[in-house]
């Protein structure tokens, strides 16, 4: 018989009772912190997590640290007594075992009519029956209010499924597995008149030399090693980096493009890219800014000014991954430097340089902390590092989507040998039932061609002949004919 367990956490701050911590994008002031949404109960209008109060304030996200894995499948979602227009509508669902990599385990759209201190349950897709440490959920938009976004209550629970069955094939014991889910395009994208002078997956899975197209400058990664395939090149804010053997970027007109993911909240600047480490030197240097958002910085050599200088207005500290693009066109025009963040077409900030460039920057490339130091080391996954002799411009046509869907449905083996009950219980399917889908294809009336063959002796009839190639189709269940 099937039982939910539901992890109760009744905290009384962000950060009581120990292990548990509470966290939000935003908080509307003390006594409405995150950990409210997690105290187990919700008396009146104040007794729920809030966001400050502007217009805007209907994104975020709100986490849980519970200090220690949890295996979770279950979720309810309480609306604030007297506020339910601003109960989250359309949100998704992460679990985290380590804070870099987030797992989705439900996508929710379209949530809407809440009433005043109602509770909703949703079934959550674990499909490893993880126990994951952190939990988060990204919110996307509310219920109507435009300037503030509560949430009364947050549950996390699991449903012990005791009725599992795993497939026996090729000797093996097998479960199926639909892994598929929504991935940001590694950006295979045609900038107009533009084709990439350098690029760096950064997606191997071994190995301590970046592999690229162009073999004249090549990087190396020191300290750890942390490759985690398309997840990019896992920088642990501690020792590793990334060390050029030259300057990648060129002289005047640039673009830098790379993919970025952190859930760094710390005020302290951290480095992508740089190559220079004072005022008084030459080059670019990237970071994160400290409020979670993206500062580029053009030096031209002279203490106490730059050539020009973005921050972005949006944050990328939010556990996702993010496409930043950087261009500048080499001349003192009016916004000739631009940043992007997600949207390649609408800049995020520009700027307009006070000085063209005559000399490359002062030190070989670094990716991942100061350039003559070891400090500012950076805490984030990057990939797809993309360097271009111009600035790119891009259209609609040049860039139509963020996201593709990557379809992933295979059988993973689980045990040579008859598995034991734990394993059926931990590792075991749920039901049979993807495995036994079907699609029902309808076939269009069509035109039959008349032929004089001839009928049995005694029969009346003409014969029609069509044919059907049954191999486009997935499974053949009936066909249907109509003589006339």
């Amino acid at each position: 018989m099937n039982e939910i367990t539901w992890h109760e956490t009744k905290m009384t701050s962000n950060n009581a009772p120990s292990p548990l911590v509470a966290s939000a994008s935003s908080e509307h002031s003390t006594p409405y912190g995150a950990w409210r949404a997690l105290n187990g109960t919700n008396t009146d209008s104040s007794d729920a997590w809030m966001t400050p109060s502007a217009v805007g304030n209907t994104t975020g996200w709100i986490r849980i640290d519970f200090g220690v894995p949890k295996k979770v499948n279950r979720l309810k979602l309480t609306a604030r007594i007297g506020s339910d227009s601003s109960m989250i509508r359309d949100f998704d669902v992460f679990g985290s075992t380590d804070f870099a990599t987030w797992d989705t385990l439900q996508n929710v759209r379209g949530e809407k009519n809440w009433t005043s201190g109602e509770v909703r349950e949703y079934k959550l897709n674990n499909k490893r029956n993880t126990a994951y440490r952190y939990y988060r959920i990204q919110f996307f938009n509310n219920s109507g209010r435009t300037d503030l976004t509560s949430i009364a209550g947050i549950l996390f629970g699991y449903e012990r499924i005791d009725d599992k069955s795993l497939i026996f094939h090729g000797g093996k014991y097998k479960k199926w597995v639909d892994d598929s889910h929504y991935l940001i395009n590694e950006t295979k994208i045609n900038p107009i008149n533009n084709t990439y002078q350098r690029h760096y997956s950064m997606t191997q899975t071994s190995g301590n030399t970046l592999v690229s197209n162009k073999t004249d400058i090549f990087g190396t990664v020191n300290g750890d090693i942390e490759w985690q395939g398309e997840h990019g090149l896992k920088f642990n804010g501690t020792n590793n980096f990334v060390e050029f053997s030259g300057k990648i970027l060129s002289i005047g007109a640039k673009s830098i493009f790379f993919q970025i993911k952190t859930t760094d909240s710390s005020p302290t600047i951290k480095t992508i890219l740089s190559e220079n480490s004072s005022a008084n030197e030459h080059g670019m240097i990237i970071q994160i800014n400290g409020a979670g958002g993206i500062n580029v910085t053009s030096r031209k050599g002279i203490a106490g000014t730059t050539r020009f200088n973005m921050n972005s207005v949006k944050k990328i500290n939010d556990g996702q991954w993010h496409n930043v693009l950087i261009t500048w066109d080499g001349t003192i025009n009016t916004n000739g430097a631009k940043l992007y963040i997600d949207d390649l077409i609408v800049p995020d900030s520009t700027t307009t340089a006070n000085a063209t460039e005559t000399v490359q920057g002062t030190y070989n490339t670094i990716i991942g902390k100061s350039a003559t130091s070891n400090t500012l080391f950076i805490n984030a996954n990057i990939r797809n590092l993309e360097i271009y002799h111009s600035a790119l411009v891009f259209n609609s046509l040049a860039y139509d989507s963020l996201y593709e869907y990557i379809e992933s449905k295979y059988l993973e083996d689980i045990s040579d040998t008859l598995p034991t009950s734990q394993q059926f219980i931990d590792q075991g399917m749920d039901n049979l039932s993807p495995l036994l889908d079907r699609t029902i294809t309808i076939l269009e009336p069509t035109e039959m061609t008349q032929r004089n063959d001839i009928l049995s002796s005694g029969e009346i009839g003409k014969v029609f002949i069509k044919t059907i190639d049954l191999k486009k189709y997935f499974d053949l269940r009936s066909i249907r004919t109509e003589v006339k």
